[in-house]
């Protein structure tokens, strides 16, 4: 049987029919293309004699071997060619339609040098990106462009959910790049920081949405990241809090503190207001019907127990990092917007909505705060008009800032162990400056973090890189910038992650080693248009 265009179209529609049902009959296609029935019982009958398709006893339709070679050659076509349209400013539903018009025709040649663009527009990095960025909008923001390309699937189907979960990365990163996902993931682009939204509506629905989960669970468990800091700890208390106002009352799962966490969490246990529980206790109590709450962290890795993931069916993630490859898969909500300081801030704001006036007590409005206050390192960074919105409420729930500060307050050793960091910094021609921590320490991360944000003071520092060990025998980078180094792009390559003026990262090689990567890294790239 000789191919014609018509018989191409009804191989394709059975292809999406089946991709979006998993099946489909003779009447699906009739609704689909808008043809007769009788003739498109006479094609489906000479596409069955001819070997294209097969057809149960109910009349469902599944296509053979050399059906699905003509179908996914022809729906790849499809694919590529919306997607060039729409990236020339074609609306999406044009360039389906112009799609359709030209698939069939289109030579060989044609369509190849066109996939020999779309790779060329990856070899040299997207720049395209860059041309929409500097397009003048008349607005207050810049325009910007996301792209998400698939790339190298067993089939069309898995090529097709690889440029899907491209698509969302580059979305959930902030915008304003592409990202390419084959065999790995790349990443392009993300030069602006993540426009705040205006907006608070969202807030407010993921905040009804969350209300009536707990409302139909039994049993909650709420986790940050493994290693907790203020942030990951003071939005656990301020959800613990939207529990306690529906009647419930949660776990929250917690191994152990470290060192700038002692004083709050002393001072939680003391109140006897929360259930504390170790990750061993918390597996053994969850079940599938169970409600996991994570804050501060979306990826599976990071959790305080990963073991949860897989026992609780029902899972909330609410971060504010940006989205990263390895992420909780299928939430049943999540609310991650790049945007916000904090997951403090993000918690906030819920809570505005979902509580009476006055419905905090001391402890959590200062947790929330002092979340905040850490991850904007004083609301000098990653601050928007949002943030001292959430703030200010927080104030008028009862957090006073001068205790906030007592969270804070240290031993002389540590204050005296970054001032050596400090002092022992090497500052580069680039306007980088990379440092060490060489006492093994359990909080090394935050000691790091500490120098990283202090070296950006320094005058004509324009990111800071910051090394030091934990007593896990793992080697933590803290990674700074003033916006004009995208750090997360350059903690992405550690295995890392976190956002364009703020990262870090966790590698096993030694303090030596992973400082001269980071310098070796910034002599080949600082000229690199994705790292300014």
């Amino acid at each position: 049987m000789v191919i014609h265009e018509s018989a191409e179209d009804y191989l394709e529609s059975i292809l999406v029919l089946q991709q979006r049902r998993g099946q489909g009959r003779s009447i699906d296609i009739v609704n689909e293309l808008g043809y007769s029935k009788p003739s498109v019982s006479i094609a489906m009958k000479k596409l069955r004699e001819n070997g294209y398709i097969s057809m149960d006893a109910d009349g469902f339709i599944t296509l053979n071997e050399s059906g699905l070679e003509v179908a996914s050659r022809v729906y790849g076509r499809h694919k590529t060619l919306s997607k060039l349209f729409v990236l020339l400013g074609v609306t999406p539903e044009v360039a389906s339609e112009d799609a359709c018009k030209v698939e069939h025709d289109l030579s060989e040649e044609t369509f190849r040098c066109i996939q020999q663009y779309l790779e060329k527009m990856t070899a040299t990095k997207f720049d395209i990106l860059d041309e929409v960025r500097h397009l003048e909008t008349g607005a207050d923001f810049p325009a910007s462009l996301s792209i998400g390309v698939g790339a190298g699937g067993k089939d069309l189907a898995q090529t097709e959910a690889y440029a899907d979960a491209a698509l969302d990365l580059a979305l959930g990163r902030g915008g304003d790049q592409a990202v390419v996902k084959r065999n790995k993931v790349e990443y392009f682009g993300g030069k602006l920081q993540t426009v705040e939204k205006s907006n608070k509506g969202k807030s407010r629905i993921v905040g009804h949405a969350l209300k009536q989960l707990i409302d139909q669970s039994k049993k909650i468990f709420i986790m940050g990241h493994a290693n907790p800091d203020m942030d990951s700890f003071g939005s656990a208390l301020g959800i613990t809090r939207l529990c306690v106002l529906c009647e419930k009352e949660p776990y929250l799962v917690i191994d152990e503190v470290n060192e700038s966490l002692q004083e709050i969490f002393r001072q939680a246990k003391e109140s006897d207001n929360y259930q504390f529980i170790s990750s061993e206790k918390a597996v053994s109590l969850a079940d599938e019907e169970s409600l996991l709450i994570v804050t501060d962290t979306h990826r599976p890795s990071l959790v305080q127990c990963p073991e949860l993931l897989k026992i609780c069916e029902r899972i909330v993630v609410v971060d504010h990092h940006r989205k990263m490859e390895e992420c909780i898969e299928n939430p049943v909500l999540a609310y991650m917007e790049s945007y916000a300081s904090s997951a403090s801030e993000l918690v906030a704001e819920m809570l505005q909505y979902m509580i009476s006036k006055k419905s905090l007590n001391k402890l959590e409005a200062e947790a929330l705060l002092a979340g905040m206050t850490i991850d904007t390192n004083g609301f000098s960074v990653k601050t928007g008009v949002r943030t001292f919105e959430a703030a200010a409420w927080l104030r008028r729930q009862g957090a006073d800032p001068t205790e906030v500060k007592r969270f804070f307050q240290e031993e002389i050793s540590n204050i005296k162990l970054r001032a050596e960091a400090v002092l022992s910094a090497q500052v580069y021609e680039n306007g980088v400056a990379i440092s060490a921590c060489r006492k093994e320490r359990s909080d090394a991360q935050i000691l790091c973090a500490q120098v990283a944000d202090q070296l950006l003071t320094v005058k004509g520092v324009k990111a800071s890189f910051v090394a030091g060990r934990n007593d896990a025998g793992k080697t933590v980078i803290s990674a700074r910038s003033l916006g004009e180094v995208n750090v997360q792009v350059i903690m992405e390559k550690f295995g890392g992650g976190g956002h364009l003026t703020t990262a870090a990262a966790q590698v096993d090689s030694g303090i030596g080693e992973t400082i001269k990567k980071i310098m070796d890294m910034m002599e080949v790239e600082q000229d690199d248009s994705n790292l300014k």
